[in-house]
């Protein structure tokens, strides 16, 4: 029992983990994204 909950602990704190780490790319690249199109549309 005490097994499964270490695990089970482990893999929510792995799938936040990715799920951040995920979410910080995207949200990256959809900043840079915005910010190139609105430098064109300046031109």
């Amino acid at each position: 029992m005490r097994k499964m909950r270490f695990y089970g602990f482990g893999g929510v704190e792995f799938l936040f983990k990715t799920f951040k780490h995920a979410y910080s790319n995207h949200s990256l690249s959809y900043l840079r994204h915005t910010h190139s199109c609105w430098m064109l549309g300046k031109k």
